[in-house]
């Protein structure tokens, strides 16, 4: 095992304070509920570490159809959106080019707009215009700030949460299993020692797709290996077909993480169970992994931070620094010189 990098233990302790976190941002966002205005669907948007947030409620509000609800990441507003959408755009930074658009945007339409951000000139705009605002801590890379996005947007929009999950106990429930999600001989450690090396995929059923990508996203952040999601049934109406004629001496190379949720349906258990059955015939390793906690949204936010744990101990094995971020600061700055904007934040 290689030496901590300089931003690993910040990164560490952020992740472990994913609870308090999400406690943190509910009461931030519950303060800010009621000077919402009157709206009917929601649209929440997003970039990278802020916009997972809007999918994850999104994917929560969807199965309760308390309203119509869409998670967006394109930078323009659909022009089907009725008068009355409220529309909800997150970013961390409250710089993120993406989102001052789409902000100002749905300004010029006259749609209602409500904003979650720890400040930048989204939340300044925002606060001069008199749009509600849920204003969360700052100074920490957005990844690491899942737990304050979201529970702020959860705050702000309660009734997309399944009934009887009160963010207070799911919050609990996480705090009760973090000793063993970060002990060094605990599963997060473990699947992370299993995966060296190996070319990673994750797999899960199409409500927890959000997960997935989170999984995907911080292996690449954090870990600085390339990663991929791909969402059951789907892939078992293409992906399958490669995995099938997999040549037998490329089947170490691969490491499959499956995904499921604690109250998965009869027939979701069976496309698991068979696609783990297919890979396993070609010698291809695969560990599923479900939550400890049931219900929706605590199953939801296990298997996340689950994730990000993981991450983290891939980069500690590779000696790679969680919080640098190479790539996206020459992007940053080549959007810069390009456009003469000012560079967007994530």
């Amino acid at each position: 095992m290689e030496e901590p990098s300089p931003g690993a233990p910040r990164m560490w302790e952020l992740t472990r304070a994913f609870p308090e976190q999400l406690r943190e941002g509910w009461r931030a966002g519950r303060e800010v509920a009621r000077s919402l205005p009157a709206f009917g669907g929601i649209h929440l948007f997003g970039m990278g570490g802020s916009g997972i947030a809007g999918e994850y409620l999104a994917q929560l509000g969807s199965a309760q159809n308390s309203h119509p609800v869409r998670s967006s990441r394109e930078a323009s507003l659909p022009r089907w959106l009725a008068p009355d959408t409220l529309v909800v755009v997150l970013s961390y930074s409250g710089d993120t080019w993406e989102a001052l658009h789409v902000y100002r945007e749905a300004g010029r339409r006259g749609l209602p707009r409500a904003l979650v951000s720890a400040g930048g000139e989204l939340t300044r705009m925002g606060r001069s215009q008199g749009v509600p605002v849920v204003r969360i801590p700052g100074g920490r890379p957005p990844r690491a700030s899942l737990g304050l996005l979201f529970g702020g947007l959860a705050g702000l929009l309660p009734t997309l949460l399944p009934p009887g999950e009160e963010m207070e106990r799911v919050a609990g429930s996480l705090e009760s299993r973090s000793r063993e999600l970060f002990a060094e001989d605990g599963p997060a450690a473990g699947l992370a020692r299993r995966a060296s090396g190996k070319e990673l995929w994750t797999y899960v059923p199409e409500p927890l797709a959000p997960v997935g990508r989170r999984w995907k996203d911080n292996l690449e952040e954090n870990a600085k290996e390339l990663s991929h999601f791909d969402t059951i049934p789907e892939l078992l109406h293409n992906a399958i077909v490669a995995w099938d004629t997999l040549p037998p001496g490329e089947s170490p190379k691969q490491f499959v993480t499956l995904l499921e949720a604690a109250d998965s349906p009869p027939e979701t258990r069976w496309e698991v169970a068979y696609l783990e059955q297919e890979l396993r015939k070609r010698s291809v390793p695969v560990e599923r992994v479900r939550p400890g906690i049931p219900g929706l949204l605590a199953g939801l936010l296990e298997l996340s931070w689950f994730g990000d744990v993981v991450s983290l101990f891939r980069a500690r094995e590779k000696g790679v620094d969680p919080i640098v971020m190479e790539g996206i600061v020459k992007m940053k700055a080549a959007r810069k010189a390009s456009s003469g904007e000012r560079t967007p934040i994530t």
